[in-house]
């Protein structure tokens, strides 16, 4: 949730430099939306971009689209943060960490992580890639959080490990150059944890600039 205050925080900013226009995504007059309410203003990030002099980096001008439900929602702000690299992560240029916004305020959250897996028949490690998949929807009673894990075992069948013996056809995600599309079936984590589920398909072009999103 940090992150997310964070860019929330950045766009925030690029719309006063901007002279106004759409200042906040989070802010729905239409719905009354509570999303990312809070009592203290947004920690603002700076990225470390030369070519920049050091200033706060607009959002990326990339392309994509995120299906719930059968309803396609355009990518209105595409953010790219830096990947976790703290206890337990094993880092590599591969890794991922998106977040999309979409005119109507919601946002979809995507991570892409390697660590260590271990075989628990023998004992042995192995490269795991973890997948997390998290949706944020803004509706006239407030925000509605679904999220998914996915990761692959020694034998690289894909699997959710909150949810014994459920096996995946393959990876929930394809990367192509610099796209990312694929999906899965989100279950709610709040307010109401595990009483409702969507179907979430996605399309994103990734973005070049990383940034600092943990400030």
């Amino acid at each position: 949730m940090r992150k997310i205050l964070v860019i929330l925080g950045l766009l925030a900013l690029t719309a006063t430099a901007c002279g106004g226009g759409t200042a906040d995504p989070a802010a729905d007059g239409e719905t009354g939306s509570t999303m990312a309410a809070t009592d203290t203003q947004a920690p603002q990030a700076e990225t470390k971009d030369e070519g920049n002099n050091g200033q706060n980096q607009p959002a990326a001008a990339v392309s994509g689209s995120v299906v719930v439900d059968g309803e396609t929602f355009d990518v209105a702000e595409m953010y790219r943060c830096e990947p976790y690299d703290g206890p337990g992560a094993h880092p590599t240029p591969d890794d991922l960490d998106l977040v999309a916004f979409a005119a109507n305020s919601n946002y979809l959250s995507l991570t892409l992580s390697h660590d260590e897996g271990v075989n628990m028949s023998n004992g042995e490690r192995y490269p795991r890639q973890v997948f997390d998949l998290r949706l944020d929807v803004v509706t006239e009673d407030g925000q509605v959080e679904y999220e998914l894990v996915a990761s692959n075992d020694s034998d690289e069948n894909w699997l959710l490990p909150d949810v014994e013996g459920t096996r995946l056809d393959g990876a929930p995600f394809t990367i192509d150059g610099d796209h990312i599309s694929g999906g899965m079936k989100l279950v709610e984590t709040y307010p109401n944890e595990g009483d409702s589920t969507v179907d979430v398909a996605f399309d994103l072009e990734i973005p070049g600039d990383i940034q600092d999103c943990s400030a």
